[in-house]
């Protein structure tokens, strides 16, 4: 005569314990995932709202900018230290105009943009205007060109520049918000940011001496 055996499953004293801190666990991951997820998906639409720049609009690039900021300027409102060597004793800038107005808010690394204080398209044209105006009146040591650090703008070049990156780009503006990024030797970059300018989002992208200032 066949019998059935029977199995009973029996929890040992252990069993309850690891139950409960795999599924205390399991909360853990989830209350972490899920405002991790929320602040990428806000953080990548913040990146794309600043519109077209030198990075590409897209996830690989969003994915690039937050590695390379890793190696941003903490302190946008202060030069970086110069050594000794690359150290002048003045800039070109004898003055400029005070502003009469707060700093702009500024968002992002590349692209750098204003959230605020932002101009009219008849305020960029002008500034458009006046860019090209000293490339024509520089006798040839300013040249108009793309830009190859905005990909999306145009750009004022030096013929004979002492910073080769990029050709020799000195200035771009974006129109977007009509602000502008040049680059300043760092004795320029104090005196602008006397008047709340303020030192572009990149660390120092060749010679110490020489900075990019928005």
């Amino acid at each position: 005569m066949a019998t059935e055996s029977s199995t009973a499953t029996v929890l040992t004293a252990d069993e309850p314990v690891m139950l409960a801190l795999w599924c205390l666990g399991s909360l853990l991951v989830a209350a972490t995932l899920v405002p991790a997820s929320k602040y990428i998906q806000q953080d990548y639409h913040e990146f794309l709202s600043l519109g077209p720049g030198g990075t590409p609009s897209t996830i690989p690039g969003y994915l690039r900018i937050k590695a390379l900021s890793c190696f941003a300027l903490r302190d946008r409102y202060r030069p970086p230290p110069v050594p000794k060597h690359e150290q002048r004793p003045h800039g070109y800038l004898s003055s400029l105009p005070a502003r009469n107005r707060p700093r702009p808010e500024t968002r992002g690394i590349a692209p750098h943009r204003q959230v605020t204080q932002t101009v009219t398209a008849e305020v960029y044209d002008s500034l458009d205007s006046a860019v090209h105006r000293l490339a024509n009146r520089s006798d040839g040591r300013l040249v108009m060109g793309k830009s190859c650090f905005e990909k999306h703008s145009i750009a004022l070049f030096s013929t004979s520049p002492v910073r080769r990156t990029c050709r020799g780009e000195i200035a771009h503006a974006h129109p977007s918000d009509g602000s502008m990024h040049l680059t300043l030797g760092v004795e320029d970059a104090k005196m602008v940011l006397s008047i709340d300018g303020e030192i572009g989002s990149w660390k120092k992208r060749d010679s110490p001496g020489w900075i990019e200032s928005t």
